[in-house]
């Protein structure tokens, strides 16, 4: 899983978020570092040939993997969904963090998972709301309480978002009873 961060916020803030992937799953997990901490910066200088995307770079610097899915946080979920409807024959999947689609991945095939916090008010729900008929038929939404934007990872200081009252270890431990089996029904050994 190649997962961008939100936007200025340090890819070390998801560590702990998502660390059960590997531990529980057997998930590779690559938070990059981004120019600027932007994802959308990395988006644009791919889109100009200035240089490759970021999952790409990385995709390529791990060729024993067989199997890719990209991801994010807020932003970083945006571009990730970006990525997944022009590299589809790339990846398998797409995660969203307290994200949504800006692009039509319906008929692309792949997996999407596009978690949400109901406490999160530093999303754009309006653009959420309408990034839903974007994703496939098939796609997992899950909306979980006692969640906000910042407790996909863990830092402090997002503008707008509120305290929902869950500590960040409940708050991880909520999202990951909803990934990690996601994950698991994906990457099981047929």
């Amino acid at each position: 899983l190649v997962f961008y961060p939100g936007a200025r916020v340090a890819p070390d803030a998801y560590l702990e978020s998502l660390a059960p992937l590997a531990r529980d799953a057997n998930v590779r997990v690559v938070v990059p570092r981004l120019p600027l901490t932007l994802a959308i910066v990395d988006y644009g200088l791919a889109r100009t040939g200035l240089r490759p995307h970021t999952a790409t770079a990385v995709m390529t610097s791990h060729a024993d993997i067989g199997r890719w899915y990209v991801g994010g946080h807020s932003l970083g979920g945006a571009m990730a969904c970006r990525y997944a409807n022009v590299e589809t024959d790339r990846i398998e999947g797409l995660v969203l963090y307290g994200s949504y689609c800006d692009q039509d991945i319906s008929d692309t095939g792949l997996s999407v998972v596009n978690v949400v916090g109901a406490g999160d008010t530093g999303m754009n729900r309006a653009a959420y709301e309408e990034g839903r008929d974007l994703l496939p038929g098939d796609a997992t939404v899950v909306e979980i309480q006692g969640l906000n934007h910042t407790q996909f990872g863990s830092y402090r200081g997002q503008s707008g978002d509120t305290p929902t009252g869950t500590s960040y270890g409940e708050a991880h431990a909520r999202l990951n009873d909803v990934v990690v089996p996601w994950f698991q029904n994906r990457t099981a050994a047929p």
